[in-house]
């Protein structure tokens, strides 16, 4: 009852959540199909803006290095 989930619509996080049976939280949407640098970018500004607690992402070393260098220090996030 306490967790909540946000995410991006369709591929970026909305499919896999409705089909694992979650209802998240949509606060936006990519602007590119398939996602974009930029898309990831607005996913985490649009994360940040919302204060999650952990963010969760699916993504190769790219996007690992692309979501530590915009950051904040104290924020947790699992690849």
């Amino acid at each position: 009852d306490q967790l909540e989930i946000y995410c991006f619509a369709g591929d970026m996080g909305e499919n896999s959540l409705r089909d694992a049976g979650f209802i998240p939280h949509v606060i936006g949407k990519a602007n590119t199909n398939p996602s974009s640098e930029q898309d990831t970018l607005n996913a985490l500004d649009a994360f940040l803006l919302h204060k999650v607690d952990l963010i969760l992402f699916a993504g190769g070393d790219g996007t690992a290095r692309l979501l530590v260098d915009k950051l904040p220090a104290n924020q947790v996030v699992l690849g």
